[in-house]
């Protein structure tokens, strides 16, 4: 981190860069930013044209099930996520969903 820059402050800086980049090509990578929370934010929820989302490398224990709310996410990465202890059964009504890299 930058010295004077709280960490807080650059993790919000470059999630915001992040869901540009979802805006722009249906995928949103929101890996290794030390994510804790177990729900997502609205903004990613409620986003139906969202394809694929990588939560790797990150630090929460589950997955919310309102990740069921994205019909159209097809791929799910939530690789080297140490606490990770399983995902929500939601994931299984979701019809476009084809691979998730655990």
């Amino acid at each position: 981190f930058k010295q004077g820059v709280p960490g807080v402050f650059l993790y919000l800086k470059e999630y915001e860069r992040r869901l540009r980049w979802m805006a722009e090509t249906n995928t949103l990578d929101l890996s290794n930013l030390g994510i804790k929370a177990t729900t997502l934010p609205v903004e990613v929820t409620n986003n139906l044209q969202l394809t694929s989302l990588d939560l790797s490398q990150n630090e929460f224990s589950a997955v919310s099930p309102s990740i069921s709310y994205m019909a159209a996410l097809t791929t799910l990465d939530v690789s080297l996520c140490p606490k990770l202890k399983d995902l929500p059964c939601e994931l299984g009504v979701m019809k476009q969903l084809v691979k998730i890299n655990c």
